[in-house]
């Protein structure tokens, strides 16, 4: 509060109230215009009040100019689908109160090692790691300052995310912890949607030991909170998997307006439905909302088989002391370049090291640069996996070696620990991003024939 007052948005206010004023002055000047039965003598008028109403929307225009990134996101138009998402973020928010009402008769979490929620209206997440080796790499992760997240699908459910955060094996160990979100709870889809719309993510990092007289008694010391940045592809990413499954939830809403203050009444009931949880046993903790946590407790494991690594080129990083680097841009997509040579990103893999995944880009097919990467270094040739078309292959394998850091062994070589549809998904995601290209859909048999044979005519 002291560094954002409620009068330091005051201008926010009035150009965003004159911005709407104007616009629905608009509208309606527009519509006056063309009814048949507007009176002759009142249509230049009404012309005139349009020119007006016109320039001083140029002149708003102009006056944003000036403002940040994040000012100009509050005040431009949203579609229908950020309006749904906005109404559901409000909603989860208003819920997040009666949440906090119930502490004193939730339930805990004893077992759990990696625990999301939130923090007021703020995602705020726990680790807490019980043996010597992973309280080890959690100082080191602290000392160190980075802790990169990334995300993963959960083979063995397809209603399941999974967010990873991951300190790499530098001088000290390691250390992995993974967030299990079920998207088929409406709470969990509601924080996915708060997290895209932060920068990153407060995770408090605890040291659980039992007391050996009394094992129900549990003693906790706060070792200290990292933040884990959350760079615009996994933002993007999450807020289509949180907006694709409350629409399945919530039949309907997403295709109407919702009163901002009331919220969306189904999903009001359907959190209202979910039995709180919360850590209870920690000193110094903040209190965490985990909605329905049954069986989806998150894991914490120290890394001490990698070799050590540069810290360096990890930049989804923060190092100890540095700032965040500022806000987000508004959009997540970048600006088409002019046309260039198409080229594939491909998925590619040595049997010499079965659990890695090579991730490049060719102007030439995966198999011939398979190929080339065949040499003395290697003791078998590259098996290609997985291709993608696109005409824009350099960037969309940036976008993805972004979107999987939390999943790269070495920030100078193209090898991530990880699965092949986790590394399908993020391609597809990082190619609409990036070309504008969202969907694929195979040319019909009969027209398909048809082009082959005017392709074949003189």
């Amino acid at each position: 509060m002291k560094r954002f007052p409620a009068g330091g948005a005051r201008h926010l206010w009035e150009l965003g109230a004159e911005a709407c004023a104007c616009t629905a002055a608009r509208e309606y000047l527009r519509e006056a215009l063309r009814h048949p039965r507007l009176n002759r003598d009142l249509r230049p008028v009404f012309t005139r009040a349009l020119d007006v109403v016109d320039e001083q929307l140029e002149a708003l225009a102009d006056g944003t100019v000036c403002l940040s990134a994040a000012e100009r996101d509050l005040l431009r138009n949203r579609t229908q689908q950020e309006r749904f998402q906005d109404a559901c973020a409000l909603t989860f928010l208003n819920r997040l109160l009666h949440f906090r009402d119930s502490y004193s008769v939730s339930s805990c979490v004893p077992d759990a090692q990696a625990v999301h929620g939130t923090y007021g209206p703020l995602p705020w997440w726990n680790i807490i790691v019980r043996t010597e080796e992973e309280a080890e790499a959690a100082r080191a992760a602290l000392s160190e300052g980075v802790l990169s997240l990334g995300f993963e699908r959960d083979p063995g459910h397809a209603s399941r995310l999974l967010l990873i955060c991951r300190k790499p094996r530098t001088a000290s160990l390691g250390m992995r912890a993974h967030f299990v979100f079920d998207l088929d709870n409406p709470a969990h889809a509601c924080e996915l949607l708060l997290i895209a719309k932060r920068s990153g993510v407060p995770i408090d990092i605890y040291a659980e030991s039992h007391n050996e007289q009394d094992e129900w008694d549990i003693e906790s010391t706060h070792l200290g909170t990292l933040y884990a940045p959350i760079g615009p592809e996994l933002a993007s990413l999450v807020t289509g998997v949180a907006t694709e499954s409350l629409t399945r939830s919530l039949p309907g809403a997403r295709d109407h307006d919702h009163d901002e203050h009331e919220g969306i009444k189904p999903l009001a009931e359907a959190l209202r439905r979910l039995a709180p949880a919360k850590i209870n046993h920690f000193c110094s903790g903040r209190h965490i909302t985990a909605s329905s946590y049954r069986d989806l407790e998150g894991g914490v494991v120290a890394l001490s088989a990698d070799p050590p690594v540069e810290l360096s080129r990890f930049s989804r990083g923060i190092k100890k002391g540095r700032q965040s680097g500022g806000s987000r841009e508004t959009s997540t997509r970048t600006p088409l370049p002019p046309p260039r040579t198409t080229g594939f990103v491909h998925v590619q893999r040595n049997p010499a090291f079965p659990d890695l995944l090579k991730i490049g880009y060719s102007d030439r097919l995966a198999e011939d640069r398979a190929k080339d990467l065949y040499g003395t270094s290697v003791p078998f040739p590259y098996e290609v996996l997985s291709r993608a078309i696109s005409s824009r292959p350099e960037d969309v394998e940036r976008a993805v070696h972004r979107l999987l850091t939390a999943q790269r062994v070495n920030a100078d070589r193209e090898f991530f620990r990880v699965t092949l549809e986790t590394v399908i998904e993020a391609i597809r995601h990082c190619q609409g991003e990036t070309t504008g290209i969202t969907t694929w859909e195979p040319i019909p048999a009969s027209i398909a024939c048809v082009r082959a044979t005017e392709s074949s005519c003189p």
